[in-house]
């Protein structure tokens, strides 16, 4: 049998048992998820905090209000993955986010 290495195990706050695997998975679903419903509502990307598009020739990066890091370490992994978790941010205002 396998030992699973207990820096790959994340819990959300109901207690489920998560593999880094699978998280990064939903991680990687739920941000694809974000793209479509916002093009759906709006019909093209700009960032949530200024409005800039990206014709102002800055990126868009997708962003998370908490941290994935904190979610992990706070036992709510499952936030990692909320879509009203993620938002669309612009560059500037993606690495402002980040050092506060």
């Amino acid at each position: 049998m396998r030992k699973v290495s207990k820096s790959n195990v994340y819990y959300t706050s109901d207690g489920k048992v998560l593999y880094s695997t699978v998280l990064e998975a939903k991680i990687y679903n739920a941000k694809r998820a974000k793209l479509a419903e916002f093009i759906i509502t709006h019909g093209y990307f700009f960032c949530e905090d200024c409005n800039r598009n990206e014709s102002c020739g800055e990126p868009i990066d997708l962003s998370h209000t908490i941290s994935v890091k904190e979610a992990k370490e706070s036992r709510r992994a499952e936030l990692c993955y909320d879509l009203n978790n993620i938002k669309l941010r612009c560059r500037t205002c993606h690495r402002k986010h980040d050092k506060s």
